[in-house]
């Protein structure tokens, strides 16, 4: 298998990655003069022989928390260019020193997260910590730093995960889980479950809708960890197990094969 050389960055407490090809140059962020007038998430340019490189703020980008208001460059962070026409830079807290990946350590980002060029992320990769790194859409990151925001940001209501195995139907045996602060009952048919487990950290997931947590690994695949009191509009109570979903009528499970997981307060029984 051929290794994928890639940039790790860190903004927010978030990794993030982006193949080494596609990065131009990383400097120091000093090196931005400041926009009044950049819009949303772009706080300025890069001057270069080619002319101005517009250059965004990641932690603005991706709306991580205390990114609301347009600030100058922080000390210590840096500003990697990426190739392209034109170029375009981010503002990002740290760039860690190149790596390589396997192709075994790199997924797809799951469908039920949301399309790529919303979230601005299309695969996960592990990083050395055994976490995920989040490797940017640059297609669709390029549209948002030179001003195309359209598509950027939370999503509809008719972006919600749609979660059809919840519906116990004709399936025999339900699962009983209570959500919410007023411990609603939602049957799950057990078919339909693969694992039960407590409740642990995810890895986040910015600019997802509010009902997904972020992404937690099912042997080393991503899937990510929903919660139904988003989704039906109940108030909501601290978690503390994971019901992990199976693909419905999967005849040889996988683990590929699994949806997501679901955060729920507490397990009442089988119907």
């Amino acid at each position: 298998s051929v290794e994928t050389g890639l940039v790790r960055l860190s903004v927010g407490g978030v990794g993030f990655a982006v193949p080494m090809d596609a990065v131009a140059t990383v400097m120091a962020a000093s090196q931005v003069v400041r926009d009044e007038a950049g819009g949303i998430v772009r706080v300025g340019h890069v001057p270069s022989r080619f002319g101005a490189i517009p250059v965004a703020d990641s932690s603005r980008l991706f709306r991580l928390s205390g990114a609301e208001q347009p600030q100058s460059p922080a000390a210590g962070q840096r500003l990697i260019v990426l190739h392209g026409s034109p170029p375009v830079g981010l503002l990002v807290d740290d760039v860690t020193t190149s790596t390589s990946s396997a192709p075994e350590d790199t997924f797809p980002l799951p469908e039920l997260c949301g399309p790529p060029e919303r979230l601005l992320v299309n695969a996960v990769v592990w990083n050395e910590q055994e976490a995920f790194d989040l490797v940017l859409d640059l297609p669709a990151l390029r549209k948002v730093v030179l001003g195309d925001e359209s598509g950027q940001g939370a999503n509809p209501e008719s972006d919600a995960p749609m979660l059809p195995i919840l519906d116990a139907g004709e399936c025999g045996q339900s699962l009983d889980v209570l959500v919410g602060a007023a411990s609603t009952r939602i049957a799950i048919p057990l078919a339909s479950i693969r694992h039960i487990d407590d409740v642990r950290p995810v890895s986040p997931l910015p600019l997802a809708h509010p009902a997904i947590l972020g992404l937690l690994s099912w042997r080393r695949h991503p899937i990510p960890v929903i919660d139904p009191c988003q989704l039906m509009g109940l108030a909501p109570a601290p978690p503390s197990r994971l019901v992990v979903l199976d693909v419905p009528g999967s005849s040889t499970p996988a683990p590929d094969d699994v949806v997501c997981a679901l955060a729920v307060c507490d397990i009442a029984g089988i119907t």
